[in-house]
């Protein structure tokens, strides 16, 4: 998990457990352990699959003296078919690993990722919010009590490789009493930081390759180039699948809720 969708997790995860923060043990209240396990399938453009991925995301929990800590241990075990798993610049890109991240949410809601502090916006005190306005979103009362999420069912890209909205389109209002509440906000959150990371890693692949334009066939044709912008490719696809992935899971949430 890339360190800007840990940040996010470590966000939500701040409203979550903001009870466990203000003084209640982890068997009162906070669970001490949250593990989850998701396999998906890995696609090129024209809907060709590269193989599959096993998550196993594990959640450890731990009321400190200092606040709330927890650790997030993700461990990604990548299958990728035979075409590509013979392309170095692919097994580079998918390649199983282990990330652990240890996060501190002090009773002030101070973040610190790793040791660090991390800023959190100021607005964030008066209106916490999450998305892509356009495609998938969600913003608060300012009291942090209702919340309306706006979502399309899907995303497409245009020529101009932009992300747009496809699919349906739902508009719900509800509580963190909701049971699909965090499923939804952790979706959106997490949807955000792909789409950001799509649009990086296109810009970076045609800085790279000194052009002011690209196709979504180009760019997945150049991560088993063997070039410098390969691996820029290979991140903004990863990211798009994400992205993908987030928005179609982030409606099903909310139109279950």
């Amino acid at each position: 998990m890339k360190l800007k969708s840990l940040l996010a997790l470590a966000l939500s995860s701040a409203m979550v457990l903001s009870i466990g923060i203000k003084g209640v043990s982890a068997s009162g209240g906070v669970p001490e352990t949250t593990s989850k396990t998701e396999t998906k399938e890995l696609f090129t453009s024209d809907g060709i699959s590269m193989g599959y991925v096993t998550i196993n995301t594990k959640i450890e929990y731990n009321q400190k003296k200092e606040g709330l800590e927890f650790t997030v241990t993700e461990e990604s075990d990548y299958t990728l078919n035979s075409e590509f798993a013979s392309i170095e610049e692919y097994n580079n890109k998918f390649a199983d690993g282990v990330d652990v991240d240890t996060y501190l949410i002090t009773e002030d809601l101070e973040l610190y990722a790793n040791g660090e502090q991390k800023e959190i916006s100021s607005g964030m005190s008066t209106m916490d919010s999450g998305g892509i306005p356009e495609i998938s979103h969600y913003f608060d009362d300012g009291q942090y009590k209702n919340y309306t999420f706006k979502s399309y069912s899907d995303i497409k890209l245009q020529w101009t490789m932009d992300i747009k909205p496809d699919g349906s389109h739902i508009h719900k209002i509800f509580g963190s009493s909701n049971p699909f509440f965090y499923l939804a906000k952790s979706e959106v959150d997490s949807f955000e930081n792909n789409y950001n990371d799509y649009n990086f890693n296109v810009k970076a692949t045609m800085v790279a390759l000194g052009v002011t334009a690209i196709s979504w066939a180009s760019l997945v044709g150049l991560i088993g180039s063997g070039t410098g912008a390969a691996i820029a490719a290979a991140e903004a696809v990863d990211a798009y699948n994400d992205a993908q992935d987030n928005v179609r899971s982030a409606y099903n949430y909310i139109n279950q809720a």
